[in-house]
């Protein structure tokens, strides 16, 4: 495996063909941790004009923790429809980008694979591509669900344990508990680098050749016990270059931050807040379009970096299956 030519192949595939970024920011790229954004509810004691220990407000004192608390709670009680029906849209919402997720996940190996042999390809074929690979690619989700859920329940059970133990006055107890745990937790984290390789790599064999989620997994886990050297090395240099991409994109974004911040407060202080929200506003939604852009351009590079990968992992690796489903990987057939 020629590693140089891994890196600056994939660029150019993904550079040549743009369509590869919007499948990428459909949730096709499967390469990378995700991130949830949390709310930060530091500020809520702001609303509050403040209260004594006994519920009565004084002029200039702080807000207790119960004021806190008994507003907050009946701010909940106040619009407990709209809270209800705004988590059950996002659970609603994150099920159905899951799904297309799923679909893109597909499309984007196959095609990377396709421009990769050098042969014509479209975002069309790309996605009849992908709803062909949605069962299996879901139900090899699926199955690394299974293992999240392993996870988060030792960290679970352990917390759970060693706060039973504290309470009852058991405190050595539950302090090897902690200890015992954070050993079996960070056993897991560590075994979850090479399982996670072999999902990556069985999601490419599911879509190159063919195979359901559990035959594609036991692909997946043969070339990394096969291949070992080779598929720690290629996880070490995605490291690498994801460290350097997020390097680069934070040397070249904080000055952007900075200058549209001090633009909309410049705008709020001229012409006070209504100004600043207008400036605000179409900058902000500026600064977005572009932070997707260039999420769609990383993901599409390293999901297209693992493919290329998957297919030159081994010499005498059996011929991906060709679109679609022609028993040789081939021409496309004419016409």
């Amino acid at each position: 495996m020629q590693y140089g030519e891994l890196i600056t192949r994939s660029f150019s595939i993904i550079w040549r063909h743009k369509y590869l970024w919007l499948l990428a920011i459909l949730g096709g790229a499967d390469v990378g941790a995700g991130e949830f954004p949390g709310g930060n509810f530091n500020g809520l004691g702001n609303v509050f004009n403040g209260g004594s220990p006994s519920g009565t407000a004084t002029a200039g004192s702080p807000p207790s923790f119960q004021d806190a608390s008994n507003a907050f709670g009946q701010f909940v009680l106040n619009n407990l429809g709209l809270i209800v029906s705004l988590g059950v849209l996002a659970v609603v919402v994150g099920i159905l980008w899951f799904l297309l997720s799923c679909v893109t996940t597909g499309a984007l190996v196959r095609a990377t694979a396709e421009h990769d042999a050098d042969r014509p390809f479209d975002l069309g074929l790309a996605w009849r591509t992908g709803l062909g690979t949605f069962g299996a690619i879901l139900g090899l989700r699926l199955i690394g669900l299974l293992w999240g859920v392993l996870v988060l329940g030792v960290l679970a059970g352990t917390i759970a344990l060693a706060v039973a133990a504290f309470v009852g006055g058991q405190n050595a107890t539950g302090g090897l508990v902690i200890f015992l745990g954070l050993l079996v937790l960070a056993a897991l984290l560590l075994a979850s680098i090479p399982i996670g390789i072999a999902f990556i790599l069985g999601t490419r064999a599911i879509v190159l050749e063919q195979r359901g989620p559990l035959s594609g997994l036991g692909r997946g886990f043969q070339l990394l016990g096969s291949r070992l050297g080779r598929a720690l090395l290629v996880w070490l240099l995605q490291v690498g270059l994801a460290l350097a991409a997020g390097f680069g994109l934070a040397i070249a974004l904080i000055p952007v931050y900075l200058i549209l911040t001090i633009a909309v407060v410049a705008a709020a202080v001229a012409g006070g807040a209504g100004a600043g929200v207008g400036v605000g506003i179409p900058l902000g939604l500026l600064l977005l379009a572009v932070t997707v852009v260039v999420g769609g351009v990383v993901n599409s590079y390293f999901s297209a970096y693992w493919t290329l990968a998957f297919r030159r992992m081994e010499v005498d690796a059996p011929p991906p299956v060709a679109w679609p489903q022609t028993p040789y990987y081939g021409p496309p057939p004419s016409g």
